[in-house]
């Protein structure tokens, strides 16, 4: 394999995860989306605070949120590891000698 193709198959991969990384922000994006309340659900959980589904329907949003934030922490690990193996085939590339 000369360099040309290295280098052509290289940046093959780089795309590759770059468009996996769009594509995880886009999910996270869109998690986040499926979270956000009405106005007037909110205000009727606020009114209705003893009633036992208000109740539990407050409860599962909370673990949803949790979740979330779970989501989110392995979405951004993901990511930066992601950006880090990028910048190390880069680097990889300026130091690779012509084969």
């Amino acid at each position: 394999m000369n360099t040309t193709d290295f280098n052509k198959s290289l940046m093959f991969v780089i795309n590759f995860i770059r468009e996996i990384a769009d594509l995880l922000e886009v999910a996270h994006a869109r998690l986040h989306e499926s979270y956000v309340l009405d106005e007037r659900v909110q205000l009727y959980m606020a009114n209705n605070v003893d009633d036992l589904d208000v109740q539990a329907l407050h409860n599962t949003f909370e673990k949803a949120v949790i979740d979330d934030q779970s989501m989110q922490d392995n979405i951004s690990f993901m990511l930066g590891s992601i950006h880090k193996r990028i910048r190390k085939y880069k680097r990889n590339m300026k130091d690779t000698p012509a084969l």
